[in-house]
């Protein structure tokens, strides 16, 4: 028995970034190896191909393995590395920006 301790009586505080978290999918250059020469990989075309679940905050490719055909990537973040590699096959690579609530309302 006993009263319950002070410290766990009090609410807890401190900051948390939980709800605002974004939790990107992560694809790497290996990967896009799957595709046909010349494609252009869409975020649907990923999910459909089985290779993530769903997209989740958006898709973020990362430089890691190698990219051996030319190919044209739309993603949501890309690291330096992987927008380099696909720039060197002859491909593109279109970031689109996921505006957030902040974005969208502005200074109010």
């Amino acid at each position: 028995g006993g009263q319950m301790p002070l410290i766990r009586r009090v609410p807890k505080r401190g900051f948390s970034n939980f709800r605002f978290k974004k939790d990107f999918a992560i694809i790497d250059l290996d990967i896009l190896n799957l595709f046909e020469e010349g494609t252009e990989v869409s975020p649907i075309m990923l999910v459909e191909a089985g290779i993530i679940k769903n997209v989740k905050s958006g898709i973020k490719l990362l430089g890691s393995g190698t990219l051996d055909k030319t190919i044209s990537v739309v993603v949501n973040k890309v690291s330096a590395s992987a927008q380099a590699a696909v720039e060197a096959k002859g491909g593109t690579v279109t970031v689109h920006i996921i505006k957030t609530f902040k974005d969208v309302a502005g200074n109010r």
